[in-house]
């Protein structure tokens, strides 16, 4: 298993070797609630801005922010329920500062993106104008989540 998670954290540097210079990751909670909603108070957060220029599935004034967040233990179950599903599988935008812990939940698609079947959960309480679409996902084992909001 050792073995596993390493190559599969080499393999992850590997492919997101074009994206560490491109895509700085920010950890400012400030900053963080002045684009987005929160619906709790995280612990951490860890976060970037990516702009149209670095995704062709973007329009030329379009951007999306991409998040881990890191939230007490209790406060992300009703993020995850049945009702709340919008969806399965999902391309991830690339990013070489993601946890270990979400990189092995997710299927390598090229050196910009990855890949998942989970469930996708509406991301409707962290919507702030203009970021007014997305998604979330579990990080299995954690009591984090993948944020994914754009705009449109």
């Amino acid at each position: 298993m050792k073995h596993l998670v390493l190559l599969i954290s080499l393999m992850f540097v590997a492919c997101t070797q074009a994206t560490q210079e491109e895509v700085k990751v920010n950890t400012d909670m400030e900053q963080l609630e002045k684009l987005i909603s929160l619906p709790s108070a995280p612990i951490k957060s860890m976060w970037s801005i990516v702009e149209s220029s670095k995704n062709d599935t973007f329009g030329s004034n379009d951007w999306a922010l991409v998040a881990i967040l890191s939230f007490p233990i209790g406060t992300i179950e009703k993020l995850f329920t049945d009702e709340k599903i919008v969806g399965k599988g999902s391309f991830v935008p690339a990013m070489n500062w993601y946890p270990t812990e979400f990189t092995t939940q997710l299927k390598i698609e090229g050196n910009s993106q990855f890949s998942t079947n989970a469930n996708k959960y509406s991301a409707e309480l962290f919507y702030s104008s203009p970021l007014l679409n997305g998604y979330i996902l579990p990080i299995h084992g954690t009591n984090d989540i993948y944020l994914y909001l754009f705009t449109m």
